[in-house]
């Protein structure tokens, strides 16, 4: 993964043209994430929710225990197959070697209303990216970050605080490193799955699979032109793993990743901007708790001093 600081959000712009530009045709398309901390990690729902390296069948037992009492309260119906069926399946190591996952639309429907998934999810579009790191950005802890200039360390703390460095400080030589406050950034992640159209793994490493966006399921799906990946390894059996082990490999031929830090303070710039052409939590969501929150950030955050 390739970490990239920009200082605006036109140098962004600037730098996304390139990368978009530089795609091969023979490849797979750029997708888009966007992350409100920097410093979060790439984790999918499942794993935020204690799931890291949960068996496939496992999970697969659990969803299809609950499908009932959700398309009973909820009048849905999902062609989910019986648990039974999906653990025989599970047995073969060929079932899942193309990286397709069982029930996929089911998983984007419970994956859009909360319920904990593997999936790790896209968008097509670098502007929808860009609305979900800044308009997610409101959620984080309100501690700033702190960075010593002579050995790195990271620390936070609250308000105004001025820390000095624990790991750098010698009151008998009276060195004293006073932190330097971070500036806060948020992310997106460009991701190309496939640079030359064509993917290799061997037997017993994780692979990330994109799964597509041709389905059937919630109109969020499409209203948030997304795609989704899952990350899996067989060992003895299949199990979901982590996309970052994967981009951690670091290989120019596949799995590529880049990912783009802008400041956060360009948030009401960028935020103003997408809403002028009508990407914003309505648009996006097309909920009325997210009219509520399109009609806040209008009229509140939009408003000149």
């Amino acid at each position: 993964m390739q970490d990239i600081n920009v200082d605006t959000w036109e140098e962004f712009e600037e730098q996304l043209k390139v990368r978009q530009r530089s795609v091969g045709s023979g490849g797979s398309p750029l997708l888009f994430r966007g992350q409100g901390d920097s410093t979060w990690p790439l984790k999918t729902t499942l794993e935020r929710s204690g799931g890291d390296g949960m068996r496939l069948r496992q999970y697969y037992q659990v969803i299809s225990a609950i499908t009932p009492e959700i398309e009973t309260l909820t009048g849905a119906e999902w062609d989910v197959p019986q648990y039974p069926e999906i653990e025989r399946s599970m047995r073969v190591y060929e079932t899942l070697s193309s990286g397709h996952c069982p029930a996929y639309s089911y998983l984007v429907y419970l994956r859009h209303h909360g319920f904990p998934t593997p999936l790790l999810d896209w968008t097509r579009s670098p502007y929808i990216a860009a609305y979900f790191a800044f308009s997610s950005a409101l959620a984080r802890p309100t501690s700033a970050k702190f960075i010593c200039p002579s050995c790195g360390q990271n620390a936070g703390a609250k308000g105004d605080a001025v820390l000095i460095c624990g790991r750098c400080y010698n009151a008998d030589r009276e060195v004293i490193r006073i932190m330097g406050r971070d500036e806060e950034r948020v992310s997106i992640y460009v991701f190309l799955e496939k640079p030359e159209g064509i993917k290799g793994w061997s037997g017993r490493e994780p692979r990330i699979c994109r799964q597509g966006e041709y389905i059937r399921t919630h109109r969020r799906h499409v209203l948030q032109q997304a795609d989704y990946s899952i990350c899996i390894l067989f060992d003895a059996e299949w199990r979901f793993s982590s996309h970052e082990e994967v981009f951690a490999l670091g290989k120019s031929n596949q799995d590529v990743l880049w990912k783009y830090n802008l400041p956060l303070k360009e948030r009401t710039k960028v935020l103003r901007k997408l809403d002028d052409y009508n990407l914003n939590a309505f648009s996006l969501f097309a909920s009325e708790e997210s009219l509520m929150a399109t009609m806040a950030l209008r009229k509140l955050d939009f408003q000149d001093e």
